[in-house]
């Protein structure tokens, strides 16, 4: 539904705001990352792809980084402003962004809330978010996770009342696991009738990602059905299909993901 020319997009998180569809998304030109938005009617065709915060980490063409979790104590974000100095200026903590055209603010936080080895052994090399829902009254995050090996997995985390949050389950499927060769990766979760449903990148001997689905009926325990969600559809999602933002329609439910060729 969206793509760039001269450019990668990727990761979007995708939500209902206003009576339109805002999506987030990273935005790649090669040899950085920057956080940009646009906005839908129908969630379909999509407007006014626009840089709004330039990334300061090391840019992969493998990890586009995804909104919320993307600074550190340095100050990783900046703004980018229109004028031909393209004067940069760096964002502090508690910084308040206005976005007017789409109707929202944010504020930056510290990006202290979470370090590396918060889920173990599996996260020492870094974690990534996923899915942000509450479960039983409990704020939870579903994160990707890298070990040191950089073998990829889902851990759970919830909030233990002050806003800390620690792993409740540090490695959601086990290695060989249904569409686990490799690793799992990209945790998409939400509530469908009696029992919560993760999509998530399964990646397979052959180093080859697609979306498989998983259920619970706690959101803890999950049990990986394996079958391929969504076939292959193009060359652009022939290596890589990353599924990234669920949102509810009148007809049931809309994926977003990416796809890396």
């Amino acid at each position: 539904v969206l793509s760039v020319v001269g450019g990668d997009v990727a990761a979007p998180a995708v939500s209902l705001l206003n009576g339109r569809y805002v999506m987030w998304a990273a935005h790649g030109d090669g040899a950085t990352w920057t956080h940009a938005t646009a906005w839908s009617y129908d969630g379909l065709q999509w407007f006014d792809f626009t840089d709004e915060l330039a990334s300061s980490v090391t840019y992969d063409p493998l990890r586009p980084p995804r909104i919320g979790l993307d600074a550190d104590a340095t100050g990783a974000w900046r703004v980018e402003g229109e004028s031909a100095g393209l004067q940069a200026s760096q964002v502090a903590s508690g910084f308040t962004y206005i976005q007017g055209d789409l109707g929202f603010s944010f504020r930056l936080a510290n990006g202290f809330e979470l370090g590396a080895g918060v889920s173990g052994a599996t996260s020492n090399r870094g974690i990534s978010p996923g899915s942000w829902v509450e479960i039983g009254g409990v704020p939870t995050l579903f994160a990707t996770t890298w070990s040191i090996s950089e073998r990829p997995y889902i851990a759970v985390l919830q909030d233990t009342g002050d806003g800390t949050l620690e792993a409740e389950v540090e490695d959601v499927f086990a290695p060989g696991t249904l569409g686990n060769d490799a690793g799992v990766e990209s945790p998409t979760v939400f509530h469908d009738g009696s029992q919560w449903v993760m999509l998530l990148g399964g990646r397979n001997a052959a180093d080859v990602v697609r979306i498989h689905r998983a259920t619970s009926p706690d959101g803890l325990v999950w049990t990986m059905k394996g079958l391929e969600v969504v076939p292959v559809s193009d060359s652009w999602d022939s290596v890589e299909q990353q599924p990234r933002s669920v949102v509810q329609t009148s007809s049931g439910f809309r994926l977003y993901y990416g796809g890396f060729d």
